[in-house]
């Protein structure tokens, strides 16, 4: 009996380490993910505030300028003032009434397979009528 004890010990040497292996592999794996789902909505947030100000900037610059393409230009600079490209821009006047619309994107830092490479937002300012 104590031999077959002895050979079945014997078998299970080295078992504990391929364990640790594994679980270090699959805290690993899980840790990379985790930071780049975290980048990601760190990075849609940024898109958000930045079409947020981007609108804000245009439908400003509206009230006091007949120019659509210099609200947009507002628009796009402080866009890119805050890490976002300009990718579509639109102000509607109706009346006294002026509104903007704005959509922004922002690039990724790193391009991850199987994650997007850039976040889009859009967003409006002015009169909830004007739209």
């Amino acid at each position: 009996m104590s031999q077959y004890s002895h050979t079945g010990l014997l078998s299970q040497r080295g078992s504990g380490t391929l364990s640790a292996v594994a679980l270090t592999c699959g805290l690993g794996i899980t840790a990379l993910v985790s930071c780049v789902v975290v980048m990601c909505i760190s990075t849609y947030h940024q898109a958000q505030t930045s079409s947020d100000l981007a609108a804000l900037a245009a439908a400003s610059e509206a009230m006091e300028s007949l120019d659509d393409t210099h609200c947009c230009s507002s628009a796009r600079l402080v866009a890119e003032a805050n890490g976002a490209t300009l990718t579509n821009c639109e102000v509607v006047r109706a009346g006294a009434e002026v509104a903007s619309h704005v959509e922004v994107s922002v690039d990724l830092p790193w391009n991850v397979p199987g994650f997007p490479t850039k976040m889009t937002s859009t967003s409006y300012a002015g009169t909830p009528t004007s739209w």
